[in-house]
């Protein structure tokens, strides 16, 4: 069984043995090849600059592979040609899941590369992974939460990727419950902006509910699904925020993992 997810792969440097293996090569242009499957079984590839006449080239470039398992990655080095096919140098593999182990960033995983299965050097990476589920909030209850001049009938409408819920109003309190449960279906915790991660945020406003005119807001706040990356269940207080804003919203936030 295999977390599914996103993996953010930066590919430092390698270095690479000069051998009778590749005694008939000039000093090579090499550059990094990074493939693996992705849960449709579709082979995903990525690939670094290549380098100048170096056996030690330095890429540091970053990638995004999204939608796959933590299963095994195929890394090959290849020497950049102008006028012919490029050629294999080296290649090797990440088994993602040992490197991992249970946390979700490894820095300085080094590949041992192999030509005709003798050593020819090393590869060095970092990785971060973000697994995507299906998530599911829970508004529990909020404390201390006040409307000018009277006493507020409380709801909460809830906000992320575009769909909307909204609790049921409570009548006549500063400390309403309501234990609603949502559930927004399969998702990212991050989307990738600007080639960084960037956290998804769940947006909760609690307003007082008014029969006769507008419901007045009471306060907001703001989740951001990626705590559920290192914990799969949160409990969690948030202060309201606002002009007047008081007291606090308490919510349960759950991530069920995608696996294959």
């Amino acid at each position: 069984m295999a977390f599914v997810g996103t993996l953010k792969i930066t590919a430092l440097d390698a270095r690479i043995e000069k051998s009778n293996a590749l005694i008939n090569l000039d000093t090579p242009d090499p550059y990094v090849k990074m493939t693996m499957s992705n849960r449709q079984g579709k082979s995903v590839e990525n690939r670094t600059k290549n380098k100048s006449d170096t056996y030690t080239p330095v890429w540091n470039e970053t990638f995004f592979f999204k939608n796959v398992p933590l299963t095994t990655m195929s890394i090959v080095v290849m020497d950049k040609d102008t006028f012919t096919s490029d050629d294999k140098l080296c290649d090797g593999f990440i088994d993602l899941q040992r490197a991992l182990g249970r946390s979700r960033f490894a820095n300085n995983v080094v590949v041992d590369l192999r030509h005709d299965g003798k050593s020819q050097g090393t590869a060095r990476f970092d990785l971060e992974f973000v697994p995507q589920g299906s998530v599911d909030i829970t508004v529990v209850n909020a404390t201390g939460v006040t409307c000018p001049g009277e006493t507020p009938d409380p709801y909460v409408v809830v906000k992320y990727d575009g769909t909307k819920h909204k609790t049921e109003h409570v009548n006549n309190t500063n400390n309403p419950t309501w234990n609603a449960k949502f559930a927004f279906g399969s998702h990212d915790l991050q989307d990738i902006k600007k080639g960084v991660f960037k956290s998804d945020v769940v947006e909760f406003t609690v307003y007082d509910h008014d029969r006769f005119t507008s419901d007045d807001k009471i306060g907001e706040a703001k989740f951001e699904l990626i705590a559920l990356a290192d914990k799969s269940e949160q409990r969690v207080a948030l202060p309201l925020t606002g002009k007047n804003a008081t007291g606090q919203l308490y919510i349960i936030a759950n991530l069920t993992v995608e696996t294959m």
